[in-house]
């Protein structure tokens, strides 16, 4: 059985470490960061930097971990966004912090385009006073 290839979005303080992990498994990750120069480290241990989102379209898993609903949105379905470019991820796979509703909007968008859209991330929620 071969590895599945992984697309990341998202280096920050849980991405990157989880990204790297995959890297230092063998696994064959591409990653695509706002600010480049975050990723690049794990180039140097192996990942392949992308351009943008839309050179994701062909992975087979495609995490991200993001700050805000609006950024998954953007990523997914604006422009040079993973559902812009050729082909779809088998399996899409949010691991942001965000509020739920964005959350179900995004994976309804996916699912038209065929793609098993999972949640795995933690709700944010507000405190009762």
């Amino acid at each position: 059985m071969t590895k599945p290839t992984i697309g990341w979005i998202g280096m920050g303080r849980m991405g990157f470490p989880m990204a790297e992990r995959l890297v230092k498994a063998g696994y064959d990750v591409k990653v695509w960061n706002r600010t480049r120069s975050k990723a690049e480290p794990l180039a140097e241990q192996g990942a392949v930097l992308v351009d943008s989102p839309a050179d994701l379209a062909g992975v087979d898993v495609l995490t991200t971990m993001v700050s805000t609903g609006k950024d998954v949105e953007a990523l997914y379905f604006g422009e040079n966004g993973v559902l812009t470019g050729k082909g779809v991820p088998g399996i899409f796979l949010d691991m942001s912090s965000i509020w739920h509703r964005p959350v179900r909007l995004t994976s309804a968008r996916a699912s038209l385009k065929r793609a098993l859209s999972l949640s795995a991330h933690r709700f944010l929620a507000t405190a009762n006073a």
